[in-house]
């Protein structure tokens, strides 16, 4: 793929991480601007605990 900005660059690799994240069966969320220090938060559906199984990341491609 050719991306003309690395904010396209970007774009496409956190749409990645969310096709990949979410067919295998997590639960992903985003933040609603660009300030937090991360890109997106899983969690597995079958958590008890709010929490107990939350990750965050940074995607970078």
């Amino acid at each position: 793929m050719k991306f003309s900005s690395n904010k396209e660059k970007g774009n496409s690799g956190l749409g990645m991480a969310i096709a990949y994240f979410s067919t295998n069966g997590y639960v992903v969320s985003i933040p609603l601007n660009d300030t937090q220090d991360y890109d997106l938060v899983i969690e597995k559906e079958d958590t008890i605990n709010l929490g107990e199984n939350m990750n965050r990341f940074i995607v970078e491609f």
